[in-house]
C-alpha cells in the first residue's frame, strides 16, 4: 500500500468500528457480509470477499497480519496491493483540518465464511481482534 491509496479522511471512526492498538479502527462490532466470487474455486482463499474500509490514524505506520497457517484459507488487502497475509500501511499525512483518520478501500478474503483473527501492530502496541467475515464472531450479531 501507499498513501496514494487513501480514499477519504475523517475526524472519527463510525460506530461499528473499534479502535485497535491505539491507531487502527476495524469493524469488530458487526458481522461483515461476504460475497462469493463464483469465478474462483471454493477452496481459493479469495472465494469470499467481505469489503470493508480500513481506518488508520493519520501519520502512523501500522501492520495487519493473519496467522501463517491461514495462507490457504484467507487473505487481507486494501488499496491497490495484492491481498496476502500481511499488509503494511505507511504513515500517511492528513490534508484537511480536523482530520485524524485516513481511509483505505479493501477488505477480508476467506475460502469459507468465518471469524477471522487479525493481529494489529502499531507504535502503541499489538492487539488481536476478530473480524466476522461472512460469519459472526462471538459477541457479534448475525447479519
Amino acid at each position: 500500500m501507499d498513501c496514494g491509496d487513501v480514499i477519504d479522511e475523517i475526524s472519527s471512526p463510525p460506530g461499528e468500528f473499534s479502535i485497535v492498538a491505539g491507531d487502527v479502527a476495524l469493524p469488530t462490532r458487526v458481522q461483515l457480509q461476504a460475497n462469493r466470487d463464483t469465478n474462483l474455486p471454493a477452496s481459493d482463499p479469495r472465494a469470499y470477499f467481505a469489503k470493508y474500509g480500513l481506518l488508520v490514524r493519520a501519520g502512523v505506520a501500522v501492520d495487519l497480519a493473519l496467522a501463517s497457517n491461514l495462507a490457504n484459507e484467507a487473505a487481507i488487502g486494501w488499496g491497490r496491493g495484492e491481498p496476502g497475509l500481511v499488509v503494511h500501511v505507511p504513515a500517511c499525512p492528513a490534508h484537511g483540518n480536523g482530520v485524524t483518520w485516513v481511509v483505505f478501500a479493501g477488505g477480508y478474503y476467506v475460502n469459507t465464511p468465518r471469524c477471522l483473527p487479525v493481529e494489529v501492530h502499531t507504535p502503541a502496541g499489538r492487539e488481536s481482534v476478530s473480524i466476522g467475515a461472512g460469519a459472526p464472531c462471538p459477541g457479534q450479531p448475525a447479519a
